[in-house]
């Protein structure tokens, strides 16, 4: 049977087995059952009881986004859930700008995107008690994560956090001696017979769905901090003009985001786990240089996107060496860390193939182009490194800075204009506490 609607179907709970099941239909009437994975949560206290079908109905509300985008214009029956203002304002953004890549790749209408209203109250939030403080820490296999990892762990407890299950994830949290704990996140195999048959596909907002998994997972486990590595970048977005509406690949890892969850977190489904990104204040650069410092995880993390496929055609290979990601780790790391050295670490020596100008003049903001529909840093922090590299002794001469620089004096001069360290400095609002902040210049010194 057919409907004019994309439904959330009442989810199923199972304690024992430490399952959760997230159910939705389509506008066609297929059924969509997605399957999260956890240890056995059976004998939570009656507190955290309380709390887990909240946070569940969050990461229900979330995930549908997996899911919706097959059915992308129809309106979304939430009538299992009374939405609260503050749910509806950040549901209208996950299913907008949460979907702006998606909307944008596929030539959709953004005007499409369903609309959603505030129709009663939050659940009440739950009191879950005092606990001993610890913080549940999510590594993604890349630079970022770590830093935020090293910095938290000064402070109080920390556990690794993943959706999923990756070979890089284990040999950084090995790496870094932090006990990691991994949430298997199953979708539906309607899905991917929906996508074989010509459905919709496309970019959705991973990182608020996995943010509400980590809720899950904190109310579980007793954690009362989830700390993200999340960087200023991400608040700059992709969108050029004439696009007419915004765009942005790391919406959900931006602060717009994280003020809007984090207040749902707090309103809907307990007050006592916090939520934040440890990086935020920070630039590209700046994590960059921490990282640095951090030896023991060079040899072991990625950032590149395609890995997973890399190590299974050349194990052993963790960066491609050729998409966005990789040319833009190995500019900010050479500032701080020798190509010759990178070069061995990495497999690849991204400063020495000309393929990539095109990509770095992007990256540089130059006219004309559009940021890579990537996790990369911004315009200024790109020409602030350039004109560092472009001055040095050791790497003016290398291939693509020296035609990086014959280029922007050529076409974009404004580009070579001296930003001079203040990329460097923390900037913007942010939750980090204070103690926190002070740990991560800690960490910038060495």
């Amino acid at each position: 049977m057919s409907s004019q609607s994309f439904k959330l179907i009442a989810p199923d709970i199972a304690p024992a087995a430490g399952r959760i099941t997230l159910n939705y239909e389509g506008t066609d009437g297929t059924r969509f059952a997605e399957e999260l994975h956890f240890a056995p949560f059976a004998g939570l206290s009656a507190e955290r009881t309380a709390a887990l079908p909240c946070a569940v109905r969050l990461a229900h509300l979330l995930a549908a986004t997996s899911y919706y985008k097959l059915d992308y214009g129809a309106p979304i029956d939430h009538a299992l859930y009374a939405l609260s203002a503050s749910e509806a304002a950040l549901l209208n953004d996950v299913y907008s700008v949460g979907l702006s890549e998606f909307i944008f790749v596929n030539g959709l209408d953004p005007a499409d995107a369903p609309r959603f209203d505030a129709t009663g109250d939050a659940p009440a939030p739950a009191a879950l008690g005092r606990s001993a403080p610890k913080a549940l820490v999510p590594i993604g296999g890349g630079k970022d994560s770590v830093v935020a990892l090293e910095a938290v762990r000064a402070l109080k407890p920390v556990t690794g956090f993943y959706v999923g299950k990756s070979a890089v994830v284990e040999e950084v949290a090995r790496a870094g001696d932090v006990v990691l704990t991994t949430v298997r996140r199953t979708l539906s195999e309607a899905l991917f017979e929906k996508n074989a048959a010509g459905g919709l596909n496309g970019h959705v907002p991973v990182t608020a769905i996995n943010s509400a998994i980590a809720v899950i997972a904190a109310v579980i486990g007793g954690y009362d901090e989830i700390v993200f590595a999340n960087e200023r970048s991400a608040n700059v977005g992709n969108t050029v003009d004439g696009d007419g509406f915004e765009i942005n690949h790391q919406w959900s890892k931006s602060f717009a985001f994280e003020e809007a969850f984090r207040r749902v977190v707090h309103e809907s489904v307990t007050p006592d786990i916090d939520y934040y990104s440890a990086l935020r204040e920070l630039s590209e650069v700046s994590i960059a240089r921490i990282f640095a410092h951090l030896e023991r995880y060079h040899r072991v993390i990625t950032s590149c996107n395609r890995a997973f496929r890399i190590l299974k055609e050349k194990p052993g290979r963790k960066w491609c060496g050729e998409c966005e990601k990789c040319r833009f780790v190995f500019l900010i790391l050479s500032l701080d860390l020798p190509v010759s050295y990178l070069e061995k670490i990495l497999g690849f020596n991204a400063l020495k193939d000309l393929s990539a100008v095109p990509v770095y003049l992007s990256l540089l903001g130059v006219p004309g182009t559009r940021k890579p529909l990537e996790c990369v840093g911004e315009d200024s922090e790109v020409q602030y490194v350039f004109q560092r590299l472009m001055r040095a002794e050791d790497t003016k001469d290398l291939p693509v800075v020296r035609e990086i620089a014959a280029q922007l004096e050529r076409d974009y001069p404004l580009a070579l204009a001296d930003k001079g360290d203040g990329v460097l400095a923390p900037i913007g609002p942010s939750f980090v506490p204070p103690e926190l902040a002070a740990e991560l210049e800690a960490l910038s010194h060495g």
